[in-house]
């Protein structure tokens, strides 16, 4: 079975050295002074080999399984991955090597994990076929016969996807003078297409006083988060590893790296929102935290508790963005812009215009929050009053 990272941290040294697989050839070796090493076994040239991929942490599962993806690619071209770790590398023409060289350009504004899968997807469809050739030889029927496996397997977003970052891919190429066009754009019709995107269901508004009046029992702590998702429309990420630390005064700022838009992201916070908070343990970095792993709050253990009390197919958490953002247009007392950037979405126009517009609106958004907050407290106060009063009148 493939490794985890909180195996390989529970992982205890013994008295020899233990090796545990990851498949592919990839090991940890745990060696008695309690090092962990990334250790490859390979064949080349008719002898059993070993490549070192160095430490972990310094070295994630991650970035280890990088390297070996890497190693066998090089193996596969009939290079030892111990000359290519040494400089026997792609030539820079090759669309293995652009592609790579892109990836880390545009690492920059890209998450380390979303860096890995645009790697681990090309090294699992696009290099065996394409990956060696220079890419001002690589003509468009040469990409959709490899296109073509992956929808073969029925993965027609993995395709797309990967038709999508090839035409990023070249355009990158024709602007370091290593292609003169870009094939995959011209397939864009060609391709299968993917199924339609399913939006995340949002709960109807004439529903939000009896959902939050029915997780009453759920531990405070996943009631607290369901509750700050709804209140401040955040996504589940960005509230889930929201920390102390981020909170100064009435506002609460996401720093860039854990925003999906990759900048900060302000988030007036209203008087129920202080509430809930003042009503949470500090005794840890994450506002969220775990009280069994001390880490933050699980994202499923957020959906099971909704869905344990009976909103499964009707209530999401990305949903409640989508509920936000409804009935604050619909009230027609915001601007678009302060809705737009309430959501962190990214506004037109250039960064300077959009830094003078976040700061300009923020007031207006401040007082959005908690007309909203206000919302949610009114229609769990409307939906207990009808409770109360359709009970009383069963008993009489």
């Amino acid at each position: 079975m493939a490794l985890t990272d909180s195996q390989i941290r529970a992982t205890k040294p013994a008295e020899r050295p233990t090796k545990i697989s990851d498949g592919g050839g990839l090991y940890l070796l745990v060696q008695p002074t309690g090092s962990k090493l990334w250790r490859q076994a390979y064949r080349f040239g008719g002898k059993q080999l070993t490549l070192a991929h160095g430490a972990y942490p310094e070295v994630s599962l991650a970035e280890a399984r990088r390297l070996r993806d890497a190693a066998k690619a090089a193996l596969r071209r009939g290079v030892d991955p111990r000359k290519a770790a040494d400089g026997d590398r792609l030539p820079a023409e090759s669309l293995e090597a652009i592609t790579r060289e892109f990836v880390k350009v545009r690492g920059t504004r890209w998450t380390a994990k979303h860096q890995s899968i645009v790697l681990r997807r090309f090294e699992m469809f696009i290099f065996d076929d394409l990956g060696s050739k220079p890419a001002a030889t690589i003509t468009a029927p040469a990409i959709l016969e490899t296109l073509r496996k992956i929808e073969a397997k029925g993965s027609l977003e993995v395709a797309k996807k990967a038709r999508q970052t090839l035409s990023a891919v070249f355009r990158y190429a024709i602007a370091t003078g290593r292609a003169e066009h870009d094939p995959a754009h011209a397939l864009k019709d060609a391709m299968q297409p993917a199924a339609p995107t399913r939006h995340r269901l949002a709960l109807p508004f004439s529903d939000v006083g009896r959902f939050l009046d029915s997780l009453r029992d759920v531990d405070p702590i996943i009631l607290a988060a369901v509750k700050l998702a709804m209140h401040t429309a955040l996504r589940s990420n960005e509230i889930r590893y929201a920390c102390w630390s981020d909170i100064q005064g009435a506002l609460l700022t996401i720093p860039a790296d854990r925003m999906k838009a990759r900048t900060d992201h302000v988030v007036p916070l209203s008087r129920q929102v202080h509430e809930i908070l003042a009503e949470l343990p500090r005794d840890g970095e994450f506002i969220l935290r775990s009280p069994r792993t001390g880490r933050a709050l699980d994202m499923m253990t957020m959906i099971s508790a909704i869905y344990r009390h009976g909103w499964k197919g009707a209530a999401t958490i990305h949903g409640f963005r989508a509920l936000f953002s409804t009935q604050a247009t619909e009230s027609g007392l915001w601007s678009e812009d302060s809705i737009e950037l309430s959501l962190a979405h990214r506004l037109p126009g250039s960064g300077s215009r959009r830094a003078y517009n976040r700061a300009k609106l923020l007031d207006e958004r401040t007082r959005l929050m908690q007309w909203w907050s206000d919302r949610l407290d009114a229609a769990v106060q409307e939906y207990q009053q009808k409770a109360a009063t359709d009970l009383s009148h069963l008993l009489t």
